[in-house]
């Protein structure tokens, strides 16, 4: 129907008590030519909006405006999950919220297709009470109507909350307010299916990117394996790579040295204990340690100081994925371990966990990995022996040499006694 067509709407016929064309007996306010206007302006205004998030933003704030309420929530509808999604710009804690179909008002108003108004929503039990309770917000007057797109499909339900007169007094929300909202939600509806597309479209090209990323790191993982690489230049590739691969926020490998497991931080050597830690459970037990948050498992340390450090910059250590580096994938021996922290929802698909492909992608190149890491490792312990050796070598001929003043002094002093 188009805001036009809304004005000529005779209500003779008998409707659902709820629809735009039974309130019209309730009352016969007329939509002004100003009213129209106001309403194409915020339509031109949405219209210009490239994502979903700012689509909502502006559609909400536009709304309120148009018809003087309190509040708007937008519910998009997701088939696959069978639930309407809450978007809100105005209600942080309940968004992204999931609805199931038929659910509540809002729900109720996707399964039938049905306009829905109420003066007092505490009257009517398919209104649930539990987010008024939780966040002291008192909602009253309620208009709540499906958007549908170009196909006729709906795709949306908008929401309408508290009517107010110009002196902030909370009414029923009046028969022009339906016909305004009914051209909001026409033209809304073509707008939210076009951003979707769109957003799908950029989302499909950056998973493709993406993926090319990940397919580049892995061929330059590949690299490494046939070049003669020190350990330093070896382990600083597997980190960065290992980073890519999984799209983690951060990469750190450990190797195994004895009691200990050490790292690189540029020229510096790390090194903590080989018990410590999320990582120290890898190398005493061999296997992978996947978590999606940290903070509930009780071999990771809160009170650390790089993690007191990540939560004073804002951020803190959520998902975690260390694997064990071996040459005999049967054996327990750990010759080293990969720790990547915080998954990143890159694609803004909700995926901030680490999979088990990346599990198997990853345990993948350290299988292939461990033999030159073993090589490296064995190479830098032989230096280390070597200069232990030469250390030792010079302290023992230092010791040998001490004596030789101490003789010549008492020789001095015999002869002086034989002179005398």
């Amino acid at each position: 129907m188009s805001c036009f067509g809304c004005l000529k709407q005779e209500t003779e016929v008998e409707a659902h008590p709820y629809s735009p064309t039974s309130l019209a007996k309730e009352d016969q306010n007329q939509t002004t030519k100003d009213d129209l206007l106001k309403v194409l302006a915020a339509i031109k205004r949405v219209n210009n909006q490239q994502s979903l998030a700012t689509l909502v933003s502006s559609l909400i704030e536009e709304t309120c405006s148009v018809l003087n309420c309190e509040k708007a929530t937008l519910f998009v509808v997701e088939k696959e999950k069978r639930v309407l999604v809450i978007m809100s710009a105005m209600d942080k804690e309940v968004k992204n919220v999931e609805i199931p179909f038929g659910k509540g008002i809002a729900g109720a108003v996707h399964s039938t297709g049905e306009d829905v108004k109420i003066d007092d929503v505490y009257q009517d039990s398919r209104f649930d009470q539990a987010m008024d309770k939780k966040t002291g917000f008192k909602t009253t007057s309620l208009m709540c109507v499906p958007v549908r797109d170009m196909a006729g499909e709906t795709c949306a339900v908008f929401q309408v909350i508290n009517k107010r007169t110009d002196e902030g007094k909370v009414i029923a929300f009046q028969q022009k307010d339906v016909e305004l909202l009914d051209a909001l939600r026409d033209h809304c509806g073509v707008i939210l299916r076009n951003v979707q597309l769109h957003e799908k479209t950029m989302l499909e090209k950056e998973r493709v990117s993406n993926e090319k990323k990940r397919v580049y790191a892995m061929m330059d993982m590949l690299k490494s394996m046939q070049s003669d690489l020190g350990l330093p230049s070896l382990m600083f590739t597997i980190t960065n790579r290992g980073q890519q691969i999984t799209n983690a926020e951060l990469c750190t490998l450990f190797m195994h040295e004895g009691k200990e497991l050490f790292t690189l931080n540029g020229a510096k050597e790390i090194k903590i204990p080989d018990d410590a830690g999320m990582a120290g459970a890898v190398v005493t037990t061999g296997n992978i340690v996947n978590v999606k948050d940290v903070y509930e498992d009780s071999r990771f340390n809160k009170d650390s100081a790089t993690e007191k450090q990540m939560r004073d910059g804002g951020k803190r250590t959520k998902s975690m994925l260390v694997c064990p580096i071996k040459t005999d994938p049967s054996s327990k021996e750990v010759l080293g371990v990969l720790q990547l922290i915080n998954k990143q929802d890159i694609l803004g698909d909700g995926e901030d966990s680490f999979t088990e492909q990346d599990e198997e992608i990853i345990m993948y190149f350290l299988s292939q990995l461990a033999p030159h890491l073993e090589a490296n490792l064995a190479s830098r312990t032989k230096k280390v022996e070597t200069e232990v050796e030469k250390m030792q070598s010079r302290g023992s001929q230092r010791n040998k040499k001490a004596p030789a003043p101490a003789m010549a002094i008492t020789e001095e002093e015999e002869e002086e006694e034989e002179e005398g």
